[in-house]
Order: C-alpha cells, then sequence, then structure tokens
C-alpha cells in the first residue's frame, strides 16, 4: 500500500513501514522521545504525524487536533496502518507538545531539510510576532527572528528574540547558522550595524541594509553627499565617483522608473 500525505511516502513491507529517506515521516523518527516506557500506548512519530495533518487543516489546539483525528480514525488506521483501538485523547497531544526539546529538535530537522537542495541569491533577516503565543500579563507579542531564502521562499534558519528591540544582539547567531558566502544580506534598519556588516563581509557574503534616523551620524554624511549641488560662481563640482542604474517597469496603468545611485566614497570614512 503506498500512502502520501503531509510529505509523507511509506509502503508496507513484510518486515515492517519503508519509508523515504526525507519525508516528514522520517524526520519526526528521529525525535526523542522523553515519555517514560510504561503507560506509553501511541508511537510518539505517529502522534506528532497526525498533528500535522491536523495542523495543515486549520487545527492549532490540543483539543481540536484530538476531534479532528476522532472524525478520521477508520481513514488514519488504513492509511498510517496503526492498530489503535481509539485515537490519543486532547491530553495525549498537550503532554507531547508540551516538551520544549521538540521544538528544539524540529527547528533542527527543518533548518536542515531547508537548507538542503537550490538556494537564491538574496537571504532577508525577517523579524515577526508569534501570534497565539503572547503570555498572560506579558507585554507585546514574543518576536522570531529568520534567515529566509526569498528566492527560494523557505525559512532557512530562525531563532527566538523575545522583544522586537532583541533583534540587534540575535541577527549574528542567526547568521551563524547558515552559509552566506556569495549571498546578498538584507534587513530593516535596525540591522544596520557595524558588527553585522563586518560579519557578513568575513564570511565572503555582501549586504544591502538601509539607513534611517537611527543611525543619525551617518544617515546626516549620506545625505550630504548625494544632496543636489549648487556650485558657487567660479568654482568647480566636487569629483565622484557616483554610479547610476535605472528600471523601468510598466503595469496598472502608470510607468514607473527606478533609479539608484552608489558612491565608495563614505566607504572609509563610516566604518
Amino acid at each position: 500500500m503506498d500512502c502520501s500525505i503531509a510529505g509523507v511516502q511509506q509502503d508496507y513491507g513484510a518486515t515492517g513501514i519503508l519509508y523515504d529517506v526525507g519525508s516528514v515521516y522520517e524526520g519526526l523518527c528521529k525525535l526523542t522521545d522523553m515519555r517514560k516506557a510504561k503507560g506509553k500506548q501511541y508511537a510518539l512519530e505517529m502522534v506528532l504525524l497526525i498533528v500535522v495533518m491536523a495542523k495543515l487543516c486549520g487545527e492549532d489546539k490540543p483539543l481540536g487536533i484530538a476531534e479532528w483525528a476522532q472524525h478520521r480514525q477508520a481513514e488514519l488506521v488504513e492509511l498510517l496502518g496503526l492498530n489503535w483501538i481509539r485515537m490519543p485523547s486532547h491530553h495525549t497531544y498537550r503532554r507531547i507538545l508540551a516538551y520544549k526539546v521538540y521544538a528544539e529538535e524540529v527547528e533542527q530537522l527543518v533548518r536542515e531539510y531547508n537548507q538542503a537542495g537550490e538556494h537564491g541569491k538574496v537571504y532577508a533577516l525577517d523579524g515577526k510576532a508569534v501570534r497565539g503565543r503572547r503570555k498572560k500579563d506579558a507585554e507585546g507579542n514574543e518576536y522570531l527572528l529568520s534567515v529566509y531564502d526569498v528566492e527560494q521562499a523557505k525559512v532557512l534558519a530562525q531563532v527566538e528574540v523575545g522583544r522586537k528591540e532583541n533583534e540587534i544582539s540575535k541577527a549574528p547567531k542567526a547568521l551563524q547558522m547558515v552559509e552566506i558566502a556569495q549571498k546578498v544580506v538584507t534587513g530593516d534598519a535596525l540591522h544596520t550595524q557595524r558588527g553585522l556588516a563586518a560579519q557578513i563581509l568575513e564570511a565572503r557574503g555582501e549586504y544591502v541594509l538601509p539607513v534611517k534616523e537611527n543611525q543619525p551620524q551617518l544617515y546626516k554624511n549620506i545625505q550630504a553627499l548625494f544632496a543636489p549641488e549648487y556650485p558657487k560662481p567660479g568654482f568647480g563640482k566636487i569629483q565622484t565617483d557616483f554610479l547610476n542604474a535605472q528600471k523601468v517597469n510598466k503595469g496598472h496603468g502608470r510607468i514607473e522608473i527606478r533609479i539608484i545611485t552608489t558612491s565608495e566614497m563614505l566607504n572609509v570614512y563610516s566604518a
């Protein structure tokens, strides 16, 4: 019997279940089962596989996951080759998901899976608020900082940062988890920091980071360098190394012209 669900590719042979390396099921089999052997009724990888399928169907709470599985018991038993008399209760899902070590191991498995295969040329440092995990009496949401492959549309690495402002100290750790040689790293103005820029260059990568008022002196220097020149009579223009690139796009009934001007004149001065 061949099964194909939630990334699982497996056959039932005479010696047991055969599955493709790289499948969701294969990854779940690598997780540490911290439960005691006494009283253990359900295989960890099968419980978590049901959690994954229920999550894909929109269930994100133990009670909803349990009800989803209960309504599909006959299908799951046949599809996954289970010998369960009944599906796990919501207490079982709640206890299993409570082990924090699973989150760390799952994060590692996802990171290894996403970092395999092809990669794009641009990696974005992307901070996001975690929805549905705000603790009681806590101020604001919890944040995660990801290294996101823009072209392949997948997260290569992810770290918890707590509050938004902690992204500055966590960004170096996130970049250490991926190979950034020959890649262009982007981020918002929060990440325009000398230390991070130096780390990227040392790893043989490049970066494109915006400068805003949070870097007042650098912001002022750039404004002064690229400001229009109005030479006084008798004085010539200052020699610059400006290079321009232009792109024209047409769409939605309008023409957009984008121009970028680059210079290396502040490289040493602002380092």
